[in-house]
């Protein structure tokens, strides 16, 4: 699925460019099985007591980076306003501004060369903990795409460590997980999303290839993969995490519906959070596409609304996963 994405962004580079962020963000790196590993951090100036901070780490897509990512979804804004750390970590791969993460049975680079992105997130948390005196009872995950699948895996391999995780666009796969504790989860999807199909499919991952060939380029040769439903996806991660009883409402504005198991060990919650007219986006940000922001209604950025998808402005995933969040630390 992210090979697509990786090869495609390459085509698109030339009309694509992430603006710097309008936060104080600092790059760091450490290495991690021989390699050297980026990660970017920002620490709200306004805290006074910088002892015990949340993390909440954002995971980029398949062929993105941690500065892309910081760019487009912003996660700073939410940080400043209710005190919590944000670290963008960096995944690998043969091109510096586009990685990609081991999740397991996806993505591409990492994948294929079996990088110990588990072991590197985990060095990370410690590093934030001892060096930057992160409360390691309140750490974080979220990510977009191959990001949240990410997510999942570290939920499933690094449940003592992440407290909760707040994927987005991106499935889990079927697969045994024996927590040892219950991780938290909120799972936000478009229900137009053809990266990652809502409702499954044999043919993710072609949606960049359809912008393509929409603008009468050569589409590169499709590398398909499966995902799963992702009520499917849901409904297992409800049962690794002991929740009894079946989904419930608990939140509907606009074209967003959340449904949510409780019941669950350890006090956590399973949501989902699925989104009418909605594509393979971050809800609530703003084109990361300059030249739609020149021209709205050009080829371009007409190919991307139709083949990628629409965003949704109802919520702001920011802050709704924050909300979520803030409720959970690991006793």
């Amino acid at each position: 699925m992210s090979e697509n994405i990786i090869r495609l962004f390459l085509l698109l580079a030339f009309w694509i460019s992430f603006s710097a962020s309008a936060y104080a963000l600092t790059e760091e790196t450490i290495t991690h099985d021989g390699r050297e590993r980026i990660f970017l951090v920002h620490i709200p100036a306004q805290i006074k007591d910088k002892s015990n901070i949340p993390v909440v780490m954002a995971l980029h897509g398949g062929g993105g980076s941690a500065v892309q990512f910081a760019s487009h979804i912003q996660m700073e804004k939410t940080a400043d306003q209710n005190g919590f750390m944000v670290v963008y970590p960096q995944g690998t791969g043969k091109k510096v501004k586009m990685n990609t993460w081991n999740a397991g049975t996806c993505c591409s680079y990492a994948m294929e060369n079996n990088v110990d992105d588990v072991g590197y997130i985990s060095q990370l948390i410690d590093i934030l903990v001892d060096e930057y005196r992160a409360d390691p009872k309140r750490i974080y995950s979220t990510g977009h795409s191959n990001g949240a699948m990410m997510s999942y895996r570290l939920a499933c391999e690094l449940s003592d460590k992440i407290t909760a995780i707040a994927p987005n666009g991106g499935q889990d796969y079927p697969h045994d997980c024996t927590l040892k504790r219950a991780v938290p989860v909120l799972h936000i999807h478009g229900k137009e999303d053809r990266c990652a199909n809502y409702y499954g499919s044999t043919e993710c991952g072609g949606c960049f290839s359809d912008v393509m060939e929409s603008l009468g380029m050569k589409p590169m040769p499709q590398k398909n993969g499966i995902c799963h439903p992702v009520e499917d996806m849901v409904k297992q991660w409800a049962r690794f995490d002991g929740c009894a009883g079946t989904a419930r409402v608990t939140f509907q504005k606009g074209d967003v519906s959340c449904e949510t198991y409780s019941n669950c060990k350890d006090g956590a919650e399973v949501t989902l959070c699925a989104i009418d007219n909605a594509g393979h986006t971050w809800a609530g940000s703003g084109s990361s596409v300059k030249a739609c922001e020149r021209r709205p209604n050009g080829k371009l950025c007409t190919a991307m609304r139709e083949k990628v998808g629409s965003t949704n402005m109802d919520i702001n995933a920011n802050d709704f996963m924050w909300q979520f969040f803030s409720k959970y630390r690991i006793n």
